[in-house]
């Protein structure tokens, strides 16, 4: 992965003069290539995600309520991403950390291939999945007696994709984390919304929306909001 010098040698003819602009455009081939490889994986967009929710909203609203017991939502982002660009130096940095983030997906998506996974944004993955109750979704996520959770699984396999990853890369892969999180591994929160819970937030959003459009994140944001709030808690 990585922009090919001939692509980055036709921006300076194109912005002889414009740096920032140069940069700008390699930042975002690099952003549409992984992008491109995550989706290969089956990952969706969050554009994808966010639509996905809407219509699940708008069906219960119709009176679908039977197809939509309950929602788990996961949230999960790499630690130490930085330390693992920075060790790959000007060449390499953001080579080994997209790989980092290729690695996290991909290990995801093998795990819980029926769900859906997302791509937020960045190196932040989300999962959706169905369940009945906070009961039915602590067991799912975390695991119980003689039953391993979902979280506990990707965590474990990201590591296993990492050693490969440190292989590849040898000396260049960052050694010695700061704060003793493997650099590359992921940390995760979940919650649980009930119907009401999802309902409730859907008409929060569309209220917001007439309030200041401009001003109001699209549904993931409401929907991811408190998963999000217990992956940082953990970090």
């Amino acid at each position: 992965m990585g922009v090919d010098r001939a692509t980055v040698l036709k921006m300076r003819e194109k912005f002889p003069r414009e740096k920032s602009s140069v940069l700008s455009l390699r930042a975002q081939i690099r952003e549409r290539e992984l992008a491109d490889l995550v989706g290969d994986l089956g990952v969706l967009s969050r554009r994808a995600v966010d639509l996905k929710l809407q219509r699940m909203a708008q069906r219960m609203l119709q009176g679908n309520l039977d197809e939509y017991p309950g929602l788990v939502v996961a949230m999960g982002d790499l630690d130490n991403l930085k330390l693992i660009n920075d060790a790959g130096g000007k060449d390499q940095g953001h080579y080994m950390g997209d790989a980092a983030i290729y690695n996290a997906f991909q290990m995801a998506g093998k795990i819980r291939p029926y769900d859906d996974l997302t791509r937020l944004g960045g190196d932040e993955l989300g999962i959706l999945m169905r369940a009945s109750s906070s009961e039915e979704a602590k067991l799912l996520m975390e695991g119980g007696v003689g039953r391993d959770g979902v979280i506990p699984r990707i965590q474990q396999a990201v590591v296993q994709g990492i050693t490969e990853l440190k292989a590849r890369f040898k000396e260049r892969w960052v050694a010695d984390p700061t704060d003793n999180k493997i650099p590359g591994q992921v940390t995760m929160g979940w919650a649980y919304l009930s119907r009401e819970d999802f309902m409730k937030l859907y008409l929060e959003w569309q209220g917001d929306k007439k309030k200041d459009e401009n001003m109001v994140g699209d549904f993931c944001t409401y929907v991811f909001k408190l998963a999000d709030m217990k992956m940082f808690e953990k970090k």
